[in-house]
């Protein structure tokens, strides 16, 4: 039997109260959505420093939006799920949410948003939830309308777990039918797991180059930049004279600000109910955090 979700049940059923939150508590899930957002970002290639109004499509929970807010834009998020919507609401994300199936098309004014993302939600809309359901009709719908609300010239990205290269044939049909110029980008192409599919589709004019695909050698380098830029190193310190001495205070984190760093959950007012999720709005627990007085 299939591990796919989307094989099983609608999104609005298999997204229910109690999946929601699992989903919004599991930090490995919560990982790897935080860097395919980032990723989708990068894909997008906007000029550096100047505002955009984002649209993001299956945004679930609101990580992806959180994505897009640290990297300073204004985004609205679309779901078909009211429960994961729900949960957004109580992480306290920034963007505006509006509840709506993807399938039945965008209800947005032309030429409102600058660019477009989404993550794991373009795979759903290409099966078969009743009898009555046309997959290739409801993708008709979504990339016809998305085309009219995006910026002549702006770009959307897609990340989704295709079955088969027909799904990929049909995705990209529709998106060329409804006037996108249609790229793909296929990360870490060599690996089973790490392998991630990105649709790109740029509405009118392309302008922009399309950055390279990441392979495993990327992973590791990036890692390693991680690792040495993890701590934040004073050179004027006549204390770190000696390189076995940096390295040693390179392993070691503070205990305090290690939690602060790591802490991600809601402090809840004493007036107030708390949340029950294990991972709430990072700015908030962030800040409220390292502001106490220890």
């Amino acid at each position: 039997m299939s591990r796919r979700p989307e094989l099983k049940r609608p999104p609005q059923v298999h997204y229910g109260d109690t999946a929601a939150v699992q989903y919004a508590n599991n930090s490995r899930m919560l990982h790897i959505q935080r860097e395919m957002a980032d990723r989708a970002i990068e894909l997008l290639s906007l000029p550096q420093d100047a505002p955009a109004y984002i649209l993001d499509l299956g945004c679930g929970s609101g990580l992806s939006g959180e994505a897009l807010s640290d990297a300073g834009y204004v985004w609205l998020g679309v779901d078909i799920s009211h429960s994961m919507l729900s949960v957004a609401v109580e992480r306290d994300v920034e963007g505006d949410l509006f509840q709506s199936d993807l399938g039945d098309g965008l209800y947005f004014r032309e030429g409102v948003f600058d660019a477009c993302v989404s993550i794991s939600t373009l795979q759903w809309l290409t099966h078969c939830d009743t009898s009555h359901t046309k997959p290739k009709q409801r993708l008709a719908k979504l990339f016809n309308s998305l085309y009219k609300c995006l910026k002549r010239g702006a770009r959307a990205v897609f990340q989704l777990y295709p079955t088969d290269a027909k799904q990929l044939e049909l995705i990209s049909e529709c998106a060329m039918k409804a006037g996108f110029v249609v790229s793909m980008l296929v990360d870490y192409p060599n690996s089973s797991k790490a392998k991630k599919y990105y649709v790109i589709l740029d509405a009118g004019s392309v302008k922009r180059l399309i950055p390279k695909a990441l392979t495993m050698a990327d992973a590791c380098e990036q890692q390693q930049k991680q690792m040495y830029c993890a701590q934040e190193i004073d050179e004027d310190n006549p204390s770190f004279t000696n390189n076995e001495e940096r390295i040693k205070m390179q392993q070691e984190v503070d205990p305090i600000q290690k939690q602060a760093i790591q802490s991600q959950f809601i402090h809840g007012d004493k007036n107030k109910k708390k949340s029950h999720l294990k991972y709430g709005s990072k700015k908030r627990g962030k800040d409220r955090f390292q502001d106490k007085e220890w």
